[in-house]
């Protein structure tokens, strides 16, 4: 149950992240954070599930806005937010391996783009659909 719950958690909040991201290009901060701690709280309720990995998956969330401000927002920070939320629900694991996924993704489009000269280095792209993407083949794949 704990795990139905948390796939669909995590389902619907990357749809709806995605959705946000395509029309707007911005992320609903209070939603990434409700996100968080729906993560925790399943984490908190069912016994099955480890409350230091969900704490520790946050946590490497949010270090990723440190390597934000690095990149002067080469990462978004609400990505950077919805990445902490995903690590409360899946995991330092789940999340770095969901993150690393939809980074291969992204930089596959953005090679095809600069290939085609749709778009120069300096072009910013909505990472959600990358997110998305990634934990569909993350989730379906084993």
């Amino acid at each position: 149950m704990d795990t139905i719950m948390i796939n669909g958690t995590v389902t619907m909040l990357l749809v709806i992240f995605t959705i946000c991201d395509m029309k707007t290009r911005t992320i609903w901060m209070p939603l990434a954070f409700l996100a968080g701690s729906i993560g925790i709280l399943i984490r908190m309720a069912f016994p099955g599930q480890n409350l230091v990995h969900g704490i520790f998956g946050a946590a490497a969330g949010l270090l990723l806005l440190a390597v934000s401000y690095l990149s002067r927002g080469g990462i978004g920070r609400g990505d950077c937010y919805v990445l902490s939320a995903l690590g409360a629900l899946l995991g330092v694991s789940g999340m770095l391996e969901v993150f690393v996924v939809a980074v291969l993704f992204a930089a596959i489009w953005s090679c095809i783009l600069l290939i085609s000269r749709k778009a120069d280095r300096k072009t910013k792209m909505p990472f959600m659909p990358f997110m998305l993407a990634a934990w569909a083949v993350v989730r379906f794949s084993g």
